[in-house]
């Protein structure tokens, strides 16, 4: 049940980004992921935001599997806060409008 819980949870807080040599290799990007990889992000950024990522996946896993669940939005949502941290005022930008259309493709489903 752990390693379920750790895998769905990895697949939430990674950010898809292409290993070096491997970009051939598609890699599926939903909710926040998604929303990130249209921004342009610079190298610099993408470093800065796996390391961010990294540092939540570590904390979300050293929590007992029942403390994951209840911990999950809150951890996200300071992920979420902390890598929006690290956008130009443009990508802020282009990130809410992005959102906004997500948001509103979801609503006429």
């Amino acid at each position: 049940m752990r390693f379920a819980t750790a895998a769905v949870l990895l697949v939430a807080f990674t950010l898809p980004v292409a290993a070096q040599g491997k970009k051939d290799t598609p890699t599926p990007k939903t909710g926040f992921s998604a929303l990130l990889a249209m921004l342009d992000l610079v190298t610099e950024q993408k470093v800065a935001i796996a390391k961010i990522q990294a540092k939540y996946k570590d904390k979300l896993e050293k929590l007992p599997a029942d403390e994951q669940k209840k911990q999950l939005s809150t951890l996200q949502a300071e992920e979420r806060n902390e890598i929006t941290l690290l956008l130009t005022p443009g990508q802020k930008e282009k990130l809410r409008d992005l959102a906004r259309k997500d948001s509103l493709k979801k609503d006429e489903k």
